[in-house]
């Protein structure tokens, strides 16, 4: 790996350290602080975004010296093993935060679920379930001794030591580390393609409802703007980052705000799913 490329996931790794870090700072300095599963979720996301990105700022210097390719290599087996514990708990947790936002949506959107109700119910499960598993799965990877400098030594990760040992031993010698790499690996894949999945089903259902709202309203009789939920349906859209807030502020037509609706969500949902794409393996 070059020291370009050393250097540019640098400086795009302390980038988004430093906006973790200022969204958890505006959270705990505003009036409200954690006051709503929102503002807890995302404080959640940001502190798994800045244990990953902490482990790609430091990941070239951590990994051990002599490690063929890795230009900063001046590490040790153990500085490698804290920098692949923090970058697998940072990597795992934060797709994890993004299906409990997910879920968020869809809880308060799809079935008007309020914020003590979710807390309750779903939230408190979800954090525990977050941090306790992925410390269990990440301490396990300590003791399976996973945690090994990839090609080109950008940081460590769930590897196998000397890498390609196990496709050729001939040709690398045979694993002195992460023997048992596979059922890990597997479990870590199949959490994080699990949080994609149910990311998408939880986005489409709420497209699924945006369009099921609209036809409602439409096949009523007399102006939409007549009945209760299409004053939820406003304030919503007003509430929201909507590129189309002013315009809408000074809109009568109920048509407008049940098109916008619609096109809101699904843009929204889109846009979701596809930041998710890059945390995929």
């Amino acid at each position: 790996m070059s020291r370009t490329n050393y250097i540019l996931q640098i400086i795009s790794a302390s980038i988004s350290l430093f906006a973790s870090l200022s969204m958890m700072s505006m959270i705990s300095c505003s009036p409200r602080k954690l006051s709503s599963p929102y503002r807890r979720l995302v404080f959640g996301m940001s502190a798994a975004d800045i244990f990953q990105s902490l482990a790609l700022v430091s990941g070239p210097f951590l990994i051990p010296s002599g490690t063929p390719k890795a230009s900063f290599a001046s590490g040790t087996t153990l500085s490698c093993e804290v920098n692949g514990f923090f970058m697998l708990l940072g990597s795992t947790s934060v797709p994890l935060y993004m299906f409990g936002l997910s879920m968020f949506y869809l809880c308060k959107l799809n079935f008007r679920m309020s914020d003590r109700i979710f807390a309750e119910k779903i939230e408190k499960r979800f954090h525990a379930f977050v941090i306790v598993g992925m410390l269990i799965m990440c301490v396990i990877g300590l003791s399976l001794n996973v945690y090994n400098p990839g090609p080109g030594g950008p940081f460590c990760y769930v590897e196998e030591f000397p890498f390609g040992c196990k496709m050729m031993p001939e040709i690398f010698g045979e694993c002195t580390r992460g023997q048992n790499l596979l059922p890990f690996m597997y479990t870590m894949i199949c959490v994080i393609c699990g949080c994609f999945l149910g990311i998408i089903i939880n986005m489409t259902m709420l497209c699924v409802k945006s369009i099921q709202i609209e036809r409602m309203f439409r096949s009523r009789a007399g102006d939409p703007s007549n009945y209760a939920d299409y004053s939820c349906l406003r304030n919503f859209l007003l509430c929201s980052p909507c590129r189309n807030y002013h315009q809408l502020e000074h809109e009568a037509d109920a048509d407008y705000v049940l098109r916008l609706y619609k096109r809101e969500t699904i843009i929204q949902s889109s846009l979701y799913v596809g930041a998710f794409f890059p945390l995929l393996p």
